[in-house]
């Protein structure tokens, strides 16, 4: 499923649609969800996309975001469970595995009590939740515990 006014794939953009975005970044009146966010999308206008990716030639306006990249070329892993020996390329992606094993459910459904370990997954219950008129997002509430 795709968002028709975007052309991005369901869940990602529709909870652009559905979320506050209540900064704006004053020179090019993007909204921002967090006031966080604004730090980064300046770099993009100060520095522009000076990062740029030697075997794709993809650019990123912070080095970090490069050596994320990069690992999909070279398939690094560096983060590894201590439970099971998996490997991930990204902390967030190591942090979301865990809570497989330790049973830790931080996303809940305030419509029907669902339960998740993954926002991903999370994201994709609530679809059938949203009230859509044409192709924007009218109501939804997420609550993380």
């Amino acid at each position: 499923m795709v968002c028709l006014s975007h052309n991005y794939k369901y869940p990602t953009c529709m909870l652009f649609h559905a979320a506050e975005l209540p900064f704006r970044f004053n020179a090019c009146d993007k909204p921002l969800a967090q006031r966080n966010s604004i730090t980064g999308h300046r770099m993009i206008h100060n520095a522009g996309l000076s990062f740029t990716c030697a075997e794709c030639g993809k650019s990123f306006a912070a080095k970090s975001n490069l050596v994320v990249h990069t690992r999909t070329h070279t398939a690094e892993l560096p983060y590894t469970c201590d439970v099971c020996d998996k490997a991930f390329s990204q902390t967030s992606n190591l942090t979301s595995h865990m809570r497989i094993h330790t049973g830790e459910l931080p996303y809940t459904c305030n419509a029907c009590d669902n339960v998740s370990h993954r926002s991903v997954i999370f994201q994709t219950h609530t679809i059938p939740h949203w009230r859509i008129t044409d192709t924007h997002v009218l109501y939804v509430t997420i609550i993380l515990t």
